[in-house]
């Protein structure tokens, strides 16, 4: 026999143990479990936004928003663009550049020109 076959017999066995006991209950006790029967089934059909179900969804929706538009998001390389600039204007090399700089607008003029 089966898990499922013995929890099937188990559940059958439960409900119609239930139902014997119901059918011996007075009318006053009958119209009471009828009545917490139909409050619980009113809680159960409240609104999600009551159950705190919407403030999960919109935060679950920002978060799926967040990680679409960062991966969408196209590199940002400005961080590489300031090293390199920071390197250019620390190294000692490239003022001998910029001292030189008329000599090699002459020589880049001059290999046009050729």
């Amino acid at each position: 026999m089966s898990v499922i076959d013995r929890e099937k017999r188990f559940l059958d066995s439960v409900r119609a143990e239930l139902d014997r006991s119901v059918a011996h209950l007075d009318a006053a006790t009958n119209a009471q479990l009828n009545q917490a029967r139909r409050r619980a089934f009113e809680e159960r059909a409240q609104p999600l936004w009551q159950i705190g179900l919407l403030p999960a969804g919109v935060f679950a929706t920002a978060c799926v928003a967040l990680i679409v538009f960062t991966l969408a998001a196209p590199p940002f390389s400005g961080r590489e663009m300031i090293l390199q600039d920071v390197e250019l204007i620390s190294s000692l090399d490239s003022l001998d550049l910029y001292e030189d700089l008329e000599f090699y607008e002459w020589l880049e003029a001059y290999e046009q020109a050729s």
